[in-house]
């Protein structure tokens, strides 16, 4: 699936936090089982995050053909080659909404020699390879107003 973001909540004991949309057809599983994996796409990669956005009306298994995966020790699939592959134990989910945070304890990571990450921004993907490209991103994100007080 995609989610609507994940984020680090702690280095000891590394922890993520994972917003999903309820809605999601992995959800139920992510629930059930209790463990995810997160798999940080490459700026190479788009094709794998539309497969996963739904566009094209690819769901369930067909989503993973046409990649490698690997399986996690937790069971999930990873994305062999991703920029990072991450193994997650669900610890607590707090049901919001459309969407359930979910706090997850890394099992495992893998770390790709890539540096070129995907983002989608503002309706489209972008990659972030380096510092100067995440400070125009973050330029790009302010409202006009902001941005021209700060000038």
């Amino acid at each position: 699936m995609t989610v609507t973001s994940v984020s680090s909540l702690s280095v000891d004991p590394p922890t993520l936090i994972v917003s999903i949309n309820r809605d999601a057809s992995s959800w139920p599983l992510v629930k059930r089982y209790g463990f995810f994996g997160v798999s940080i796409l490459t700026s190479d990669q788009v094709d794998i995050a539309e497969r996963f956005t739904g566009k094209g009306g690819l769901k369930g298994v067909d989503r993973f053909a046409g990649a490698q995966w690997t399986i996690g020790s937790s069971g999930v699939p990873l994305l062999a080659g991703a920029l990072a592959a991450i193994d997650c134990e669900v610890e607590d989910i707090v049901e919001r909404h459309s969407h359930a945070i979910v706090i997850g304890r890394v099992l495992d990571v893998t770390v790709s020699v890539r540096t070129a990450a995907l983002a989608y921004w503002q309706g489209q993907y972008v990659a972030i390879d380096r510092d100067e490209d995440a400070l125009r991103l973050a330029e790009v994100s302010l409202p006009a107003s902001r941005a021209t007080r700060k000038a």
